[in-house]
């Protein structure tokens, strides 16, 4: 064995000190590329922050027409039936037409009035889950009485086809 420190021409190898300044040297530019990145995603949400707000805003707003017209319709033994028969997918918590039309006479006597503006709503009691593309998006509306009114639709709003899937009604005298 040879204890020379000849290591047949080559170069010195590194030494543990050299190695720390690349291994310093590489975390530095990780650092910078982290807090570009961030920068730059504060830049973007400020920008487009209203933008945003606005997108969600017409997603509950599109919503809450449809739960307004839905309550309408539930309010009459006609509309019941046509919202049933408009939405078959809410033949997997109902299976049939009349326990759907027997449910809804039941719930009759405990609606409320729905709030007339969402702002109203909101300070109500109110919540809002948008679907993001294939999931299901939730509105929840505590009416007048304490009710309380949770539609579940099978997507978002812009959904083509898009069906109500369950209604439930908790609260209130039973």
């Amino acid at each position: 064995m040879d204890n020379s420190w000849d290591n047949g021409g080559g170069s010195a190898p590194l030494t543990r000190h050299g190695a720390g300044w690349a291994r310093m040297f590489t975390w530095l530019v990780v650092l910078m590329i982290v807090v570009g990145l961030g920068a730059t995603g504060v830049v973007w949400w400020t920008r487009n922050q209203p933008k945003l707000e606005q997108w969600a805003q017409d997603y509950v707003e599109a919503d809450w027409a449809e739960a307004r017209l839905i309550v309408t319709q539930l309010r009459t033994e006609d509309g019941t039936r046509s919202l049933y028969r408009a939405n078959p997918a809410l033949g997997r918590k109902f299976s049939s037409e009349s326990e759907f039309l027997k449910t809804a006479a039941s719930w009759r006597e405990r609606f409320g009035s729905l709030p007339e503006s969402l702002s109203a709503a909101r300070e109500g009691g109110f919540g809002h889950r948008i679907g993001l593309g294939k999931g299901p998006a939730i509105l929840s509306v505590r009416m007048k009485n304490g009710v309380w009114l949770i539609l579940s639709w099978d997507g978002p709003n812009r959904q083509p086809q898009r069906q109500l899937v369950d209604i439930e009604v908790n609260g209130g005298a039973s």
